[in-house]
């Protein structure tokens, strides 16, 4: 939010944030006009569905699963057959889909992977690693589960909508290189362990 927030003031743009569920964030960015969605992950499905504006940041994603489970982090390879949790209309779904985990577990939100989790309704989550680790920290427990390394890499976006020109689509990435080149993305990332 910070680094979008930094970016729009360099644009002279005020824009109006709103926190919403996930389906209809993504559902409003591709019928409403001027309408932007953060962070998104840039898959092939979603290429020619967004207008992909600026990179945020690099997303690492990985499986967490409790110490004492059935879910071989060391060996995630192996765990195809194994029941997944991840949040309902996450982008998550094709990268595990692809990587040939087929037995997905959606939720309707973090507490309830959580939940799914410690009730034995899943046995592994999949997600981006620093925002499985912050919502351990905010949940608490976080000993009782343990983080996969990443199993694949992507690039988190500020995407918007299609009528976006691709000159405003440019400014959008000049000023994040501005970013870049000044250090103000790295100092924004810093303060929450991402850069």
């Amino acid at each position: 939010m910070e680094m979008v927030r930094e970016l729009c003031r360099r644009l002279k743009l005020a824009p109006k944030a709103q926190f919403m569920p996930w389906r209809r964030a993504l559902f409003l960015t591709t019928t409403m006009q001027a309408t932007a969605i953060f962070p998104l992950t840039r898959l092939p499905e979603r290429e020619a569905q967004f207008r992909w504006l600026a990179p945020l940041y690099e997303e690492h994603f990985g499986f967490l699963a409790l110490r004492q489970g059935s879910f071989d982090l060391a060996h995630v390879q192996d765990m195809k057959a194994k029941r997944i949790a991840l949040l309902r209309g996450a982008g998550q779904a094709a990268i595990l889909s692809e990587l040939g985990y087929h037995n997905l577990v959606e939720a309707a939100s973090v507490d309830e992977v959580h939940r799914f989790l410690l009730g034995g309704m899943a046995d592994a989550a999949f997600g981006e690693r620093n925002i499985i680790r912050a919502s351990l920290k905010s949940h608490g427990g976080g000993e009782q589960f343990d983080v996969s390394a990443p199993v694949r890499n992507t690039t988190a976006w500020l995407a918007g909508s299609l009528n976006f020109t691709e000159d405003e689509a440019r400014a959008f990435q000049r000023v994040m290189d501005a970013m870049a080149a000044d250090g103000s993305k790295r100092r924004i990332l810093s303060r929450y362990g991402l850069a």
